[in-house]
């Protein structure tokens, strides 16, 4: 869990960083929901996950 908050700051303090965790996050995320309704909800999960980032790259 330490580790887990440790990248969060990282990250946060390394805004470029962030699209590469994020897109590493979406790759276990898509492996992770192998069930079926979650299946097709996972793009959209990446899609909102994409958009905070350029959000939070331009705050």
């Amino acid at each position: 869990m330490k580790n887990i908050t440790t990248a969060f700051s990282f990250v946060a303090k390394n805004p470029a960083t962030m699209l590469i965790a994020g897109g590493i996050l979406a790759l276990v995320l898509g492996s992770m929901l192998s069930v079926q309704p979650l299946q097709a909800a996972w793009p959209w999960l990446i899609g909102i996950g994409v958009a905070v980032h350029i959000v939070w790259l331009f705050l």
